[in-house]
């Protein structure tokens, strides 16, 4: 797979560099082999580099399709050459799981079903951290929401909490998943339809995080949905709050003015207060 990683690197990298010929041969060798090796140890590394490296949503989206299931890779040619023809000025939109639902609402419980069995997959060999698994998790989140109120994203962590595999619930690795917008919506639904203990397993993975997880660009989202919808006040203070309103003690005992003057400045909710993102917390 390493040989795989260089040539998706040299040969499809930069738009300047790229060979479309490399990458046209390239994508037409991993058609029909995307869903599996998306889950796969090692070969998941390799379809992230290729998701990730190619420049074009377009020539994607016929592998970005396999990811929804067989019912969306037949229907894909009709679906593409649509978008292709339908207004070439347009800025061309990535396919989405909720924009190929809506293109085909007669499959959606085959495809859901897919999606799901292909995230436990994926859960299973803990692949959180890849942005491909975090994007297939937000697009199955962002459909289940508008489905049954959420009923189905309470099915998938209710699944991984009787499964008695290793990985666990996906909530266990909230941090994880905070390293793109992706993760952060999927973790931000995984706070406002799952229960009271995925919203304190979420908690005890944040632990230590909130400083930095409010500073952050995207993470700081999931914390203020913690502090709305947790209602264990005890258990947000001990796990969230207490980071950022106690100051962790220095370990001299003697301080001089100047020492006392630059910890008072580096307090927590000081260094919070003047941040970016102050305006929105």
């Amino acid at each position: 797979h390493f040989v795989v990683l260089k040539l998706i690197q040299y040969c499809c990298g930069d738009k300047c560099s790229a060979d479309p010929e490399c990458v046209t041969m390239i994508l037409k060798n991993f058609s029909g082999h995307v869903p599996k090796l998306a889950v796969h140890a090692v070969g998941s590394r390799v379809v992230e580099a290729l998701f990730t490296t190619v420049q074009s949503a377009r020539k994607l989206a016929p592998l970005k399709l396999e990811l929804y299931g067989p019912h969306m890779t037949l229907f894909a040619t009709s679906l593409i050459s649509n978008d292709n023809n339908s207004n070439n000025k347009k800025p061309y939109q990535p396919l989405t799981l909720s924009h190929c639902l809506q293109q085909a609402p007669e499959h959606k419980e085959s495809t859901l079903d897919f999606v799901r069995n292909l995230l436990y997959k994926g859960m299973e060999k803990t692949l959180y951290a890849l942005e491909t698994f975090q994007q297939l998790l937000a697009e199955y989140c962002d459909v289940a929401v508008d489905d049954k109120n959420g009923a189905l994203i309470r099915q998938l962590l209710a699944a991984q909490q009787s499964s008695t595999t290793t990985a666990g619930n996906p909530c266990e690795h909230a941090i994880h998943l905070l390293s793109t917008r992706a993760g952060v919506r999927a973790v931000c639904l995984f706070v406002a339809f799952g229960t009271a203990k995925d919203r304190k397993t979420i908690l005890k993975s944040l632990k230590g995080y909130t400083q930095s997880g409010l500073t952050h660009p995207q993470a700081y989202l999931v914390f203020l949905q913690l502090a709305r919808f947790t209602d264990d006040t005890v258990l947000l203070q001990k796990q969230m709050l207490q980071d950022i309103l106690v100051q962790k003690p220095n370990d001299t005992d003697k301080k001089s003015d100047d020492q006392e003057a630059t910890e008072e400045e580096e307090s927590p909710l000081l260094e919070l207060a003047l941040s970016e993102k102050a305006n929105k917390l």
